[in-house]
């Protein structure tokens, strides 16, 4: 099941998510233990590229406030240096995993 929350969408942000779920779809990736959590965006896809989007730190927060045990955030690898102090502290404190993606493996 696909669902996005919140319901406006701003930009092409939800791009990552979108391609995420078709690869679990397909059995290119495993499904997260609960929910997967993604933003980022590309204008080549069938590359593998992912590309940065903009409102890191409000999306990061955004993120914080929602995020629950068994969840795995995916966010673009330009955000790394840029990310909140603790953020990926708070988020396994809260049971969650994240990875910052430069490239989906093709398959």
């Amino acid at each position: 099941v696909v669902h996005f929350g919140h319901g406006g969408f701003y930009g092409d942000s939800w791009q990552l998510a979108l391609v995420m779920a078709d690869r679990i779809a397909r059995g290119r990736d495993f499904p997260a233990r609960a929910r997967l959590i993604a933003t980022g965006r590309s204008g080549a896809w069938h590359t593998g590229v992912v590309e940065t989007v903009a409102e890191c730190e409000a999306k990061c927060a955004l993120i914080l406030r929602e995020v629950q045990r068994g969840d795995r955030v995916l966010l673009p690898a330009s955000w790394e240096p840029d990310l909140p102090p603790a953020f990926l502290t708070q988020l396994a404190a809260k049971g969650a995993s994240c990875a910052c993606v430069g490239r989906l493996g093709l398959l």
